[in-house]
Parts: structure tokens; C-alpha cells; sequence
């Protein structure tokens, strides 16, 4: 994230009806103030090896990161030298600072 745009690449297996794979990347812009942001996706690309089951993807991730169009709203502090990223208040990542 940066400059107000910003990209998230989901890559891995996704368990469901059937195990497939996941990897794609959702491309997004941003607004905020403070620690609030409210993100919202401009485009998801799929790459050749995301086999994921659409039906699986619906049970399991937010519209977000599936339906281009759509928002998330999170927070993201500062803790112990890491960000910590939360959505409804619910933290969701830690993320350490590169060194």
C-alpha cells in the first residue's frame, strides 16, 4: 500500500468441496484518515494456476477479494515494530516491517 493504491496476492490451497488452488492478485485503491481505511478493488487478475472452485471461494472469502467493485473496510495499527490489521474489530494480520 502506498500513495493511496495498493495490491494483495493471495496465493495457496483452498479446501472446500474439492482442494484447489488459489493465486491470484486484487488490485485496489484507498482512502482514509488516521488508522481507518475503507479499500476498494479496482481489478483481479487470475493467474494460470488458480484452479480455485468458485462455489469454495464464495463459502470462504470476503466479496472483496473475489468480485471486482467491491469494498473492504479495515484498520491498521502500529504494534510492537509490526502493523496489525483489523476488520470489525477483529484483528485479521500481523504483518512485520521489512528490515
Amino acid at each position: 500500500m502506498g500513495n493511496g493504491k495498493g495490491v494483495a496476492v493471495i496465493t495457496g490451497k483452498l479446501t472446500g468441496q474439492t482442494v484447489s488452488d488459489i493465486n491470484r492478485s486484487i488490485y485496489f485503491h484507498y482512502n482514509g484518515d488516521h488508522q481507518a481505511r475503507v479499500l476498494s478493488n479496482d481489478k483481479i487478475a487470475k493467474t494460470f494456476a488458480d484452479t480455485a472452485d468458485e462455489v469454495d471461494i464464495k463459502a470462504t472469502l470476503p466479496g472483496f477479494y473475489r468480485t471486482p467493485n467491491r469494498e473492504l473496510s479495515m484498520t491498521i495499527e502500529e504494534y510492537e515494530g509490526a502493523y496489525l490489521i483489523s476488520t470489525s474489530n477483529v484483528p485479521s494480520l500481523y504483518c512485520r516491517k521489512p528490515k
